[in-house]
């Protein structure tokens, strides 16, 4: 009977472990820079992003995203080397062809305020990341 219980506990371990060490990777793409996402930071792929006022803990904003020939799917919001919980947006598309996200950021225990954008696109039926570094106020 422990040793039922001991296998479960192992399997439990290792699941935790390589959910840890998951989330400490470092995206394979390049990271585009963007500190003030209030500003339109425009993507060599033909995508704009920004936000309707700075970004700030725990205060709601609005993420809009203006691409051409390529369909916006979710963003989501990590830390490096911090798991952030579950925080993905699905993007709306907006009747001027803009895609938005009403977005809220969770607290950071560390205080940090350096934020990693994981933006999904589909373009030409293939989906595609970009991460994209700023800073929240």
């Amino acid at each position: 009977m422990q040793e039922k219980y001991l296998g479960a506990v192992l399997i439990l371990l290792f699941i935790g472990v390589a959910g840890y060490f998951a989330a400490q990777k470092k995206p394979d793409l390049p990271i585009i820079s963007c500190p003030d996402l209030s500003k339109v930071c425009s993507l060599d792929v033909g995508l704009s992003i920004s936000t309707d006022h700075p970004p700030q803990i725990m205060r709601p904003f609005k993420l809009l995203i203006n691409a051409s020939e390529m369909t916006p799917a979710a963003a989501s919001f990590t830390m490096q080397g911090m798991d952030m919980g579950l925080n993905r947006y699905r993007l709306i598309k907006q009747e001027n062809g803009s895609w938005t996200a009403d977005v809220t950021l969770p607290v950071c225990i560390q205080g940090r305020s350096s934020w990693l954008l994981e933006l999904e696109v589909e373009m030409h039926s293939k989906q595609q990341r970009y991460y994209v570094a700023f800073n929240s106020r």
